[in-house]
């Protein structure tokens, strides 16, 4: 898939076994949709990755509640939450 690919992401993944990548925000974006992903010790979805492709026949799943919320607490500021950012964004 290139990066400028219609449909979204979202929509490529919708019957995806697994996504492999190196270290992309899909990684992320695929975890966050329940797809298994398969990523380098580096990426922000290794917590909940897999580093090994080896297991690609077998993909482990993860919890995601806990890494989800460790990565948002990272995303904005008290004075950026408090203004309502995160709300504005999403509604786009």
């Amino acid at each position: 898939r290139g990066k400028k690919d219609n449909p979204p992401l979202a929509e490529h993944l919708t019957d995806a076994w697994a996504l492999v990548t190196h270290g992309s925000i899909a990684a992320v974006e695929a975890a966050v949709l329940g797809v298994p992903v398969f990523c380098d010790r580096s990426s922000a979805a290794a917590p909940v990755g897999n580093l090994d492709l080896a297991a690609i026949e077998q993909p482990a799943t993860t919890p995601r509640v806990e890494w989800a919320r460790s990565l948002a607490y990272g995303q904005w500021t008290l004075k950026e939450i408090l203004a309502g950012e995160p709300w504005k964004l999403m509604r786009m």
